[in-house]
C-alpha cells in the first residue's frame, strides 16, 4: 500500500496541485503524518488498489509540475508568504534510487596530492613532478602520495546515511513503508554540508559528484525548514501549467508575430502597451486555429457558470480579427481562422455532446455585437483530457493536431446546421 491518499481536485482557485504532508495529534499525544497528493481537475486516477497505477500517476505529476511550472511553491503552513523554499524532490528521489541501486557510499575513489609524506606513488611522481639533479644523482623533493583521509570518508558515510534516512522519510512512502535507522550523528547540517563542499572539490567520479549535490540541497533544505514534517510541494496556479501544456503540444513557435499589439501616440512620442497574448496558435495546412487554454472546471461540474465570460470569448474574437486583417499573417485567399476553448476532463466523465478519443465537445460561444458570419466570430468549446494531456511529450504532436483541428471544425461546421433554429429563436424573443 502506497503510504498516502490520493485526491482529484474539484475547484481550480487557490487549490494546491501537488504533495501536501499534514501533522496531527493522535488521542495519545502523538505525532502522526499524513500524506496526501492532490491531482489537478479532471485526472484520471487509477483505482485506489492498483499501487503500480498510483505510483505511475504521482510520478506524472512531479515531472509536470518539474517540466511546466514556471514556480512551484513549496509552503510551510505556518509560513505567512507562499513563495518557493526550494524542497529539493529531485535530490530526494535520486538519493532513494541511488541508495536502492548501490547501498551506502562507501570511498572508493584514490585521491593523490602532492606531500613530502605519505605512501608515494612513484608512477605519478615521476609523470607528475619535476625532479632535482645533481651531477649524476636525480631525487625528488615532492611527492605524489595517497591520501588516505580515513576520518573523512567515515563521515562521508555517516553523512550519506543520514540523507537517505531524511529522504525516506520525505519521500519514501511512494516506494516502501520502510524507513532505514537515523544515524544520529553529531554535529549540524552546516558542518556537514562544509565536508561535502570539500569532497566535491576533489572528486571527479559523475556519479559521486551528482549524489552529494543531491546530499548538499537535502541538507540546505532541511537546515532552511529547521526540520519541521508540514509542507506542501506544488502549485495553487496550475491554470499557468494547463496553459503551458496545450501550448508545448499545439502550439506553433513563433505565435509572437500573431500578437495584437497597440500604441499610444503623444506628441511626437510613440508608446507601446503590451499586446495582447494568445494562449496558443496552432496552424495546420492553409488554416490557423486559436487556442485558448481554460483551467475551468466545466468539464467537472457541467455547469454554464463554469463557462468563459464575455471578456474571454471578446478577445478570441479579437485576436482572430487581427489576423484576419494582417496580410502578412495570410496564407491565402481561402484561408480560414477557428477560435476554440480548451477545458480540463475525464474521459469517464461524459459531460458534453460528443466525443471523440480524449476529446469532448461543450458548444459555441458567440457575440451579439457581430453579424457571426466569419469562421474566428465564433469559439468552439473543447474538452480535453487531462491525464492524457500529461502524459504527452512530444513537441508539436503533429498527429495530435490534426486531431484536434478536424474536431473543431467538424463542431464549427455542425453549428451551422444549427443557425436557422437559432435565427428564429432570436427573431421571437426580439418581437
Amino acid at each position: 500500500m502506497l503510504g498516502c491518499r490520493c485526491l482529484v481536485n474539484t475547484e481550480y482557485e487557490n487549490t494546491l496541485v501537488g504533495i501536501e504532508y499534514r501533522t496531527e495529534k493522535t488521542a495519545e499525544g502523538k505525532d502522526a503524518c499524513e500524506v496526501v497528493v492532490h491531482f489537478p481537475l479532471g485526472y484520471r486516477l487509477s483505482p485506489e488498489d492498483d499501487d503500480h497505477g498510483r505510483r505511475r500517476d504521482i510520478l506524472l505529476l512531479i515531472s509536470v509540475l518539474r517540466r511546466y511550472s514556471q514556480k512551484v511553491d513549496g509552503t510551510l503552513p505556518d509560513h505567512d508568504d507562499t513563495g518557493d523554499i526550494g524542497f529539493p524532490i529531485d535530490a530526494y528521489l535520486y538519493i532513494i534510487s541511488d541508495f536502492v541501486s548501490n547501498g551506502y557510499y562507501r570511498e572508493k575513489e584514490i585521491i593523490y596530492k602532492t606531500a613530502r609524506q605519505g605512501k608515494i606513488s612513484w608512477s605519478r611522481t615521476i609523470k607528475q613532478t619535476k625532479p632535482c639533479v645533481q651531477g649524476n644523482n636525480v631525487f625528488y623533493l615532492d611527492f605524489i602520495t595517497r591520501n588516505q583521509k580515513k576520518k573523512d570518508n567515515e563521515w562521508i558515510t555517516l553523512i550519506h546515511k543520514y540523507c537517505v534516512y531524511l529522504s525516506f522519510l520525505r519521500m519514501g512512502w511512494l516506494f516502501t513503508g520502510y524507513v532505514p535507522p537515523n544515524p544520529n550523528i553529531g554535529g549540524s547540517d552546516r558542518l556537514y554540508k562544509s565536508v561535502l563542499i570539500d569532497k566535491l572539490a576533489h572528486t571527479f567520479n559523475d556519479r559521486s559528484r551528482k549524489l552529494f549535490k543531491s546530499m548538499m540541497a537535502v541538507l540546505g533544505y532541511e537546515e532552511e525548514t529547521s526540520k519541521k514534517v508540514d509542507f506542501r510541494y506544488g502549485t495553487s496556479s496550475f491554470y499557468h501549467v494547463w496553459e503551458s501544456m496545450i501550448d508545448w503540444v499545439y502550439g506553433a513557435d513563433n505565435k509572437e508575430r500573431y500578437y495584437p499589439k497597440t500604441k499610444w501616440r503623444i506628441g511626437k512620442k510613440l508608446y507601446y502597451k503590451y499586446p495582447l497574448e494568445p494562449d496558443s496558435i496552432m496552424p495546420v495546412g492553409k488554416d490557423i486555429y486559436i487556442l485558448d487554454a481554460k483551467y475551468y472546471k466545466y468539464g467537472i461540474t457541467g455547469k454554464v457558470d463554469d463557462l468563459p465570460d464575455t471578456s474571454s470569448i471578446h478577445k478570441q474574437i479579437t485576436y482572430g480579427e487581427f489576423i484576419d486583417q494582417n496580410k502578412k499573417l495570410r496564407t491565402g485567399p481561402d484561408m480560414k481562422i477557428y477560435n476554440a476553448f480548451i477545458l480540463p476532463y475525464c474521459t469517464t466523465n461524459k459531460i458534453g455532446m460528443d466525443f471523440v478519443g480524449e476529446l469532448g465537445y461543450i458548444g459555441e460561444a458567440y457575440s451579439e455585437w457581430k453579424d457571426n458570419t466569419e469562421t474566428y466570430e465564433r469559439v468552439e468549446g473543447v474538452l480535453l483530457d487531462t491525464k492524457m494531456l500529461m502524459e504527452m511529450n512530444m513537441r508539436q504532436d503533429m498527429k495530435k493536431i490534426q486531431e484536434l483541428a478536424d474536431f473543431i471544425e467538424k463542431h464549427y461546421n455542425k453549428s451551422r446546421e444549427m443557425d436557422e433554429y437559432f435565427r428564429k429563436q432570436d427573431q421571437e424573443e426580439d418581437g
